[in-house]
């Protein structure tokens, strides 16, 4: 790139700063977020594209850039001297060309891919450090870094029985519902595309490894709630969960992300009871100092 391969007096002039973001995950209402088939032990769901969320990172007084707004497939970024500014370079972590775009006569607004609609496969980018270059003709004129990834963590379960005010599609859920809450830290946005549910009461039940394709987008800073059946249920087709043949199991549920090596889970242990009429009683147990569970970022 011809910008980024000037003179050593031109290079003199880039200023370079490290962004540094103060993250909030802004908690989501979460009800009836999918559309799940309740009686099948794998569906798919098509990725909301309507879930809005951005990453703000302010630079500093003296920057060309006044604000820079990460989403889920572009970057917002705001100019504070947009004369100067005729065009903008975001480079990816390899130091190629990720995207560029013109700056209009008078805008101080403008928009950079950075992920191809999460519905197509080709939907995602390498998370690591950008740079932001502002160009005027064949100058640089400032070069900014942004470190973009998404840190993403399942951070509880809400189970229908216990919260009788949870919907799904509008009604009340089947008691065995369970909704996987996952939250996004980090500066970049996720996409969450399988559950993995190990030694649930359903996986007991089956015997065999249960998982959920969900292909569920997560923006930067946002939390969203995943329904499922694949937790809580005691029978699929014929087979039913003999809960005299077990005490207390603990259960991990593991999700598979597209631009992240890590496989965060939660774990939490059940109770397996029968009442006098031999039907199956389910509880959780609440550990001391931990009653909601076991978060791991399981780095690979």
């Amino acid at each position: 790139m011809t910008d980024n391969t000037e003179s050593t007096a031109e290079s003199s002039r880039i200023a370079r700063r490290t962004l540094l973001s103060s993250l909030s995950a802004g908690a989501v209402a979460l009800a009836g977020c999918s559309s799940n088939s309740p009686s099948t032990t794998t569906d798919s769901q098509q990725p909301s594209q309507t879930e809005q969320g951005t990453q703000s990172i302010t630079t500093g007084g003296n920057s060309v850039f006044a604000d820079v707004q990460i989403g889920t497939t572009d970057l917002q970024v705001e100019l504070a001297d947009a004369e100067s500014v005729s065009r903008v370079n975001l480079i990816d972590p390899d130091g190629e060309l990720h995207s560029r775009t013109g700056v209009s006569t008078g805008a101080t607004q403008v928009s950079l891919r950075l992920s191809d609609d999460w519905g197509f496969s080709s939907g995602g980018y390498t998370p690591g450090t950008y740079r932001l270059v502002a160009v005027d003709g064949e100058n640089s004129v400032e070069e900014i870094d942004l470190e973009i990834r998404p840190d993403v963590s399942i951070t509880g379960i809400r189970w229908a029985k216990n919260h009788p005010e949870m919907t799904y599609q509008g009604e009340d859920p089947p008691s065995y519902f369970a909704q996987v809450l996952m939250e996004n830290t980090g500066t970049g946005p996720a996409f969450v595309e399988e559950l993995q549910f190990e030694d649930t009461p359903l996986d007991v039940t089956t015997i065999r490894d249960v998982s959920q394709q969900i292909l569920r987008l997560v923006p930067p800073g946002a939390t969203v709630g995943q329904m499922t059946s694949r937790v809580f249920k005691t029978y699929s087709g014929s087979q039913y969960l003999d809960c005299d043949a077990h005490d207390e199991i603990t259960f991990t549920i593991s999700a598979s992300l597209r631009v992240s090596q890590e496989t965060p889970s939660y774990s939490r242990r059940v109770r397996y009871e029968t009442d006098e009429n031999g039907s199956c009683i389910l509880s959780l147990v609440e550990s001391s100092g931990n009653s909601d569970g076991t978060s791991e970022d399981g780095g690979a």
